[in-house]
């Protein structure tokens, strides 16, 4: 998505972020990562991207919850 917005000269910016494997329902409240430490470094993450401080964050990148860079 990002390439496509790029080639269409959009100014719009797209992030792909892996949130935690934290404990929910859904993996019946088993998980490696605290939630409020995801929850609040996500938003941290969100926050930096597309800024100089978040430089190290690629448009169209997948980062971890924390901002680290992760393979596609």
């Amino acid at each position: 998505m990002a390439v496509d917005l790029a080639k269409m000269g959009s100014d719009v910016m797209t992030l792909a972020v892996h949130p935690g494997y934290v404990a929910t329902k859904m993996n019946d409240y088993y998980g490696e990562d605290d939630m409020e430490e995801c929850m609040s470094a996500l938003v941290e993450t969100i926050e930096r991207f597309g800024t100089a401080e978040g430089a190290n964050i690629p448009n169209g990148g997948y980062v971890n919850w924390n901002g680290d860079v992760m393979a596609a």
